[in-house]
């Protein structure tokens, strides 16, 4: 079982977390882009996270469209229906096979907690790329601020949740870290030196979302494999309040 973390806690290693990748971003023309790890993995698993309205999904796309212009990613957006926040991800291997008893659980389990929760905000706004893949940062607030309160009482529910449910089927938990979005994953190694880094650079620099979303929850199985991120199945868990 994962423990889960506090607010303070988890705000505090996202801010770190952040904090790297706005370093690595500031280096990208010295560090070059490597394949991203996640890319060369063939992976399937259940997903709880947050789906997105399409004025974030759209803007994902755009980034990640432009990337792919420059050098080849693995993409995201609105037309391949795969962009998302995670919180949980669950019994993640490459001989994954779905069982809908597990499915029936996380779903219950969190349309038990659902009434007591209400739906959280998230801001998006910088894009920011380490030596594999780029991301838009998000932030739901300082520890003190009630945005805040409300999406760690969704992240903890869905910990929860899928801690329960993973223990019963003898599954791991990966744990989200952050409340980023994925925007691209890097297909291909540039090495120093190569224009193509300042061209990632500059639009790393230039693309500032500045997006409030508020998302709604979902259960999903997704398929990683030959350079695609697909959900193979997806229902959305609707807040009340």
């Amino acid at each position: 079982m994962i423990e889960i973390p506090n607010l303070v806690d988890l705000i505090a290693n996202q801010n770190k977390i952040y904090g790297f990748f706005e370093k690595d971003t500031e280096n990208i023309p010295k560090s070059g882009t490597e394949v991203s790890k996640v890319v060369k993995e063939e992976e399937k698993a259940y997903i709880i996270g947050y789906a997105h309205s399409y004025n974030i999904s759209d803007a994902v796309e755009k980034i990640s469209d432009d990337i792919n212009e420059i050098t080849p990613v693995m993409k995201y957006g609105t037309h391949r229906g795969n962009v998302h926040t995670t919180l949980a991800v669950i019994g993640a291997d490459s001989n994954f096979n779905v069982k809908k008893e597990v499915l029936n659980r996380l779903k219950k389990g969190l349309e038990s907690k659902i009434n007591s929760l209400s739906q959280p905000e998230i801001h998006y706004s910088a894009t920011y790329s380490n030596k594999n893949d780029v991301i838009v940062i998000g932030d739901y607030g300082q520890a003190e601020e009630d945005k805040a309160k409300k999406y760690y009482a969704s992240y903890k529910a869905v910990q929860e949740v899928a801690n329960n449910v993973a223990k019963e089927y003898g599954l791991l938990v990966k744990p989200a870290k952050m409340a980023h979005i994925t925007v691209a994953r890097y297909l291909s190694d540039i090495q120093t030196g190569d224009k193509k880094l300042d061209r990632i650079k500059e639009k790393l620099d230039s693309t500032h979302l500045d997006i409030r979303s508020k998302p709604q929850l979902f259960i999903a199985t997704y398929t990683l494999k030959n350079g695609e991120f697909i959900f193979d199945s997806v229902e959305i868990i609707e807040y009340i309040h």
